[in-house]
């Protein structure tokens, strides 16, 4: 049986051409996209489900209910919170504790490289989670001081081919580290990501780290806890509470807990949170499944349009089957049998498709056949995919061929009904409301990428070059070579500070003059010197910029207008800001400007004066000859730090990176959209041809009764053009509840107005004509003497 439908399938196809081709063309593009976002998608929620015990691991966040903080969620907590949650709550299994050291110079023997990916943590690290070593033992590679382990890339980077267990080199000023251990590489995504671990657990005579990991007064460390009982999590939150409230920790503090498997799609409004640098979003996850879902509907209803617009041509094929004992349940299982072997044959050219897209646009890391074939949830998939897209398509078009008379239709009296015609107009209809929406939706899209790359950040980040100061000698010879980068011609202007806007800030507690003594105000903080305002292109309102001759007597900082604001100051010059026991005053006010990601709004912020060597060197270079530039840098940089690399980033490129996901999603958008239009322009083009194959006859009758080419093409597109005219009607309101939905996460968004509805009506309308008037067209020229000996 099954050989015979194939067989009917493969005659049928070549009886039909036109149908069959644009049929199998937009189930193969459809279910191209939906495979193309299925991988994107399962690697996007794949993140850190690896761990066995992922049900029960939650990481601590900080909510900060200071005055002055907008953004109050943050992804690092109080440092003794560990000790005390596993110590005083119950129901507590184990719990992580883990601190970063941003970018750090490693250093072997002869050999130094840099890395970003240097974590501290304690064995617990390898109980909680599921990272699994090469070498060495999880229990004990962690439990003495200075004990590191490195990757198995790591450690080929820096002792090459030696044997790395035992050996002792130096990372973040610490020169005993010995390596204990070699972790595998990772090869599950996770938002945990290290080539290096050194142990947290402090040397005795380490009084600083032991105050550190005592201290229930800052908020700096990244926690996880596994839980005994799921169930439990909110007592525990309650308990956390509690917890704070005995050490006495800051009332403004509280804490709470994040499920593992929520941080990489759910932490956008989660600020300090470094340690998840490839963080997504699940907005951008449900719209592109949304996306897949609206293809693959736009290609199963060109199926079923097609399939029933053809039905009287398969009329007289049913009525002899019926008329030889075909049961209606027989035919309907064989007509659903061919839709079902054209979705699966289409599957197979579609994974053909994405293995020679795979191999010049890197998609997956291996082959999409072996991708699938290693894992059988994905196989269950596919099947489910070509199952329900069969059936979706073909299962009108065969409850209406199955319901066909023989005693009609073998008389030749069997005439396409209205139902059909109707049902067409309908999945039509709604192919447009689909395609509206995804045009709009990708306007919006793109126009919001484009306002936030290109809104004013209060700053000019073109042509800097960061250079950072991460190791001790290099910041001991920051004069000499902030003296030699002077003499570069290409240099405009160098600067020192604590960090760059976007790149990370810390916060502190100040006490603004006139407020109450009462009042708990944090804000963040950074260190700058005099020339790094200018370098910036920073806009000084009030005041002026640091010198350096300015008394450090009360300490000179400058602020932005939001800290202005939110303590209520008409002006804030002249005014102390309390920072502990150092006194501060005011001189200068500056332009709001973006220290965070434009998601969050401006907070206020503190900038104090400190000269000499900080974190980051900042060069303004020249445009022109910038590759000589440079080179000069690096030569200087060679000469006055012999054996360290010279590391640079140009300023804007790290700040673009910020928002790397929102592009990527709106490329996909993109793409994705045009697919959908394609698909539905297939359709389209075939129902359009098929009309009019329909209307030969009449249009040879009115062509000899004088009606002209362009009336027949009006008449053909008229139809058509009604229908996309109601399908605009329907979908702009929904289009603009759903896009206004989705600018509302962003608290600096354009103006949602007519223009991206209008936009997408026109490219609608225009497509439509078009497609019409090709297929109009080429039935109008055709010669009436030929037309009326039609059938």
């Amino acid at each position: 049986m099954f050989i015979n439908y194939l067989k009917i399938v493969v005659r049928s196809s070549f009886k039909n051409g036109t149908t069959s081709i644009v049929n199998f063309l937009g189930l193969t593009v459809g279910i191209v996209s939906t495979l193309l976002i299925f991988i994107y998608v399962n690697h996007e929620l794949s993140y850190d489900r690896f761990h066995k015990k992922a049900d029960r691991i939650f990481k601590v966040l900080s909510i900060d209910e200071a005055l002055g903080v907008n953004n109050n969620i943050v992804g690092i907590t109080i440092p003794a919170l560990a000790s005390g949650m596993k110590n005083e709550i119950p129901g507590i299994e184990n719990i992580v504790r883990i601190n970063g050291a941003g970018k750090t110079l490693v250093q072997y023997e002869d050999n130094s490289l840099y890395t970003e990916r240097l974590i501290y943590t304690d064995p617990a690290f390898f109980e909680v989670f599921d990272f699994k070593l090469a070498k060495g033992d999880p229990k004990t590679c962690l439990e003495k001081p200075f004990s590191a382990l490195l990757t198995e890339t790591m450690a080929r980077k820096v002792f090459h081919d030696e044997d790395p267990i035992g050996k002792i080199f130096s990372a973040d000023g610490s020169d005993n580290l010995e390596v204990t251990g070699i972790l595998k590489d990772p090869d599950n995504p996770g938002h945990i990501e290290y080539e290096m671990i050194i142990s947290i657990n402090p040397s005795p005579s380490d009084s600083n780290s032991i105050a550190y990991l005592s201290s229930w007064q800052n908020i700096s460390q990244l926690q996880y806890v596994l839980l005994e009982d799921v169930s439990k999590k909110e007592e525990i939150i309650v308990e956390m509470d509690s917890l704070l409230r005995r050490h006495d920790a800051p009332e403004f503090w509280k804490a709470t807990l994040q499920p593992l498997k929520e941080v990489h799609l759910y932490s956008n409004d989660v600020l300090f949170d470094g340690f998840n640098r490839e963080k997504g979003d699940i907005k951008y996850i449900k719209s592109l499944s949304l996306i897949a879902i609206i293809i693959l509907l736009i290609a199963s209803f060109n199926y079923m349009n097609l399939s029933t617009a053809r039905s009287a041509k398969r009329a007289r094929e049913v009525g002899i089957r019926k008329t030889a004992g075909a049961s209606r349940e027989k035919l309907i299982f064989q007509h659903l049998s061919e839709a079902i072997l054209q979705v699966f044959a289409a599957l197979v050219v579609s994974l053909a498709v994405i293995e020679l897209i795979n191999s010049y646009y890197h998609v997956i890391n291996t082959s999409i056949f072996r991708y699938f074939m290693n894992d059988p949830k994905s196989i269950f998939y596919l099947a489910a995919l070509v199952i329900t897209l069969g059936v979706l398509s073909g299962i009108y078009p065969a409850m209406i061929l199955s319901g066909y008379k023989p005693q009609i239709v073998l008389k030749g009296k069997f005439e396409t009904g209205k139902k059909g015609l109707l049902l067409r107009r309908f999945l039509v209809t709604i192919q447009f409301v689909a395609t509206f929406i995804m045009i709009v939706g990708i306007i919006v899209v793109v126009t919001q990428l484009k306002y936030t790359l290109n809104k004013d950040k209060g700053f000019n980040d073109s042509q800097i070059v960061n250079v950072q100061l991460d190791n001790q000698e290099v910041r001991e010879n920051y004069e000499a070579l902030k003296t030699e980068f002077e003499k570069i011609s290409g240099i405009k202007m160098i600067a020192n500070s604590g960090s760059m806007p976007g790149l990370g800030f810390g916060r502190t507690g100040i006490q603004p003059e006139g407020s109450n003594e009462e009042e708990n105000w944090i804000v963040s903080i950074m260190s700058m010197d005099e020339n790094y305002i200018p370098l910036m292109d920073m806009k000084v309102i009030d005041g002026e910029n640091f010198r350096q001759d300015m008394s450090n007597e009360p300490l000179p900082v400058i602020v932005n207008e939001s800290l202005i604001k939110a303590v209520g100051w008409e002006s804030g010059l002249n005014k102390s800001l309390g920072l502990g026991q150092t006194e501060t005053q005011i001189v200068g006010v500056v332009e709001d400007f973006h220290f965070t990601s434009m998601r969050h709004q401006i907070e206020p912020i503190m900038m104090i004066y400190r000269a000499g060597a900080s974190r980051v060197l900042s060069v303004k270079v020249i445009e022109d000859n910038i590759k000589e530039t440079l080179e000069a840098m690096k030569n200087v940089w060679n000469d006055i730090n012999t054996g360290i690399p010279f590391e640079y980033t140009f300023y804007d490129e790290s700040f673009r990176n910020l928002f790397e996901k929102e592009e990527d999603f709106s490329r996909m958008f993109l793409r994705f959209t045009l697919l959908s239009v394609f698909v539905a322009i297939l359709g389209l083009f075939g129902l359009a041809a098929f009309s009019a194959e329909q209307r030969t006859k009449e249009i040879g009758v009115r062509k000899t009764f004088g009606a002209t080419t362009k009336q027949m093409i009006l008449l053909q597109s008229h139809e058509y053009l009604r229908l996309v005219l109601l399908a605009i009607i329907f979908a702009s309101p929904v289009a603009y509840l759903l896009m206004r939905g989705w600018l509302q996460d962003f608290i600096y968004r354009i103006n949602l107005g007519f223009i991206p509805f209008i936009i997408a009506a026109l490219i609608i309308l225009l497509v439509t004509i078009i497609t019409v008037s090709i297929q109009s067209f080429t039935a109008a020229r055709r010669n009436p003497a030929e037309t009326l000996k039609y059938e």
